[in-house]
């Protein structure tokens, strides 16, 4: 039987492969190149384009901007299934090597490290995100909190009024006429469910 590889160690494969490397590497020179300002000397970058954006990986290509910081960033929608796949896996994968990084970092630490990691952790905001949405979460926290705390004033004010007609005994209450609303009253448990 015929080596399989013997073509592969012919002149004739070794010329063919040689000229499909030149004709790669003439295409990737002739290609756009970055045009972001280098530090070491302001001239243009030169290194090739590999983004839509006209940037190197050095210069915005691989880390995207703006409110995109710092975020998982998905295959293009033309991209393909398995493109997809392949960045699910990615993640996964991480997410195991962070998991078992973190837990070899905190067995190793001393009771007095865990109480001081576990303090800084709770200070920390645990819902991330722009700080617009954080401000107007925090505004609507205190804006319950505030209607909480007027319902619950008006509820105490109408059970010392209703308290102190009891005391006077019901024949000095005035009759309640038809058109007359009686007051809503809200549990304080019914009061954080609505307003949380």
């Amino acid at each position: 039987m015929d080596n399989p590889y013997t073509f592969q160690r012919s002149p004739a494969w070794r010329k063919t492969c040689s000229d499909r490397m030149k004709k790669i590497n003439a295409e990737r020179l002739a290609g756009p190149r970055c045009g972001a300002r280098r530090k070491r000397d302001g001239e243009p970058c030169q290194q090739l384009v590999l983004y839509p954006n006209g940037r190197c990986k050095f210069h915005g290509g691989k880390t995207p901007k703006g409110k995109d910081w710092h975020k998982i960033q998905l295959p293009a929608a033309d991209a393909g299934a398995d493109a997809l796949a392949r960045k699910e896996r990615m993640i996964v994968q991480r997410q195991k090597k962070r998991a078992a990084t973190r837990a070899a970092k905190l067995t190793a630490m001393t009771p007095e490290q865990r109480a001081a990691y576990d303090n800084q952790f709770a200070k920390r905001v645990m819902n991330p995100g722009p700080a617009t949405r954080r401000a107007s979460i925090r505004k609507q926290r205190a804006d319950a909190k505030a209607f909480r705390e007027i319902v619950l004033a008006t509820e105490a004010a109408f059970e010392a009024r209703n308290h102190a007609q009891a005391d006077r005994g019901a024949e000095s209450q005035p009759a309640a006429s038809p058109g007359d609303p009686s007051p809503i009253s809200f549990s304080p448990e019914t009061l954080r469910k609505l307003f949380p």
